[in-house]
């Protein structure tokens, strides 16, 4: 498990060089990474099998090092979130259905925003929370107390509320009614009380908590996923909201989003950061 020191290390490292050089860096260390660590090139080279059936070994190989090298430049966007502002987010993202956004913030709920470990999820919550809309965002504590208030200052800073996952309910309760927008990954339960649905073709647990918020809120699901266009451009997307209707249930509105995730994970693969074998889990 990478230890606090390297996080402080790499944010020092890459805020001192320009951008081209800071992806230079991150793009070594990302390959340097795949080639000594036997477990994480499994694991992730196993997932892939599970997502591209047909695909031999030679392709697998290939994209399981792009997973890494979208990690590394992930990474460097975030070592250097304090260097990011509302100028940088205009003129390096698209953002595609703002709309629907704007349509939530006018309806008063406030918006359950699922998103999922693709693209930059990070930056995409900085950038909508740059334009303006009032976010918070459901995130996992780490097990190390330096590293976690490493990640949630940076994301504090940009004007992101943090809500730590074992607090999460009342606050999030508290910040739709307040029109705020909620902010949480669909595509791995750490809760573990989700429900066992198909995912990627096998079974796995898949967090149930947008679905009993919107259920129980009335406000809408709006999937955003973001994808990487090139080395420093990146798509956010802001989907439609999710039809629910009264005899809409939590089974059937979680296959709902997660059809929506899925579909994106087989169009780029290698843009889905998983480093856990997904299924063994």
């Amino acid at each position: 498990m990478i230890g606090y020191l390297p996080y402080k290390i790499g944010e020092f490292v890459t805020q001192s060089v320009p951008w081209k050089i800071a992806y230079k860096i991150g793009i070594f260390f990302a390959k340097l990474h795949f080639f000594v660590s036997k477990k994480d090139k499994e694991a992730v080279m196993n997932n892939l099998r599970v997502i591209l059936p047909k695909e031999n070994d030679v392709v697998i190989r290939k994209k399981a090092k792009d997973v890494f090298i979208n990690f590394g430049l992930y990474l460097v966007e975030f070592f250097r979130f304090s260097m990011i502002d509302r100028k940088y987010v205009e003129s390096h993202f698209s953002i595609v259905g703002r709309e629907n956004l704007d349509k939530a913030k006018e309806d008063g709920k406030g918006a359950i925003l699922l998103t999922a470990h693709i693209g930059n999820w990070e930056l995409a919550g900085m950038a909508l929370s740059l334009f303006g809309y009032k976010l918070m965002v459901i995130a996992l504590d780490h097990e190390n107390p330096k590293i976690n208030d490493f990640f949630n200052k940076r994301r504090s800073s940009k004007g992101i509320e943090v809500v730590s996952l074992g607090a999460s309910i009342k606050r999030c309760y508290r910040g739709l009614r307040n029109n705020k927008f909620v902010a949480i990954l669909g595509d791995r339960d750490f809760s573990r009380t989700g429900y066992s649905l198909d995912f990627l073709g096998r079974k796995k647990k898949i967090p149930r908590g947008p679905a009993v918020l919107a259920l129980r809120t009335g406000a809408p699901i709006i999937p955003v996923l973001v994808t990487r266009q090139g080395l420093d451009r990146l798509e956010v997307e802001c989907f439609s909201p999710i039809e629910i209707s009264k005899e809409t249930d939590e089974i059937e509105l979680m296959k709902k989003y997660l059809k929506i995730i899925e579909d994106r994970i087989y169009k780029i693969p290698s843009q889905w950061l998983m480093f856990r074998e997904f299924w063994k889990e």
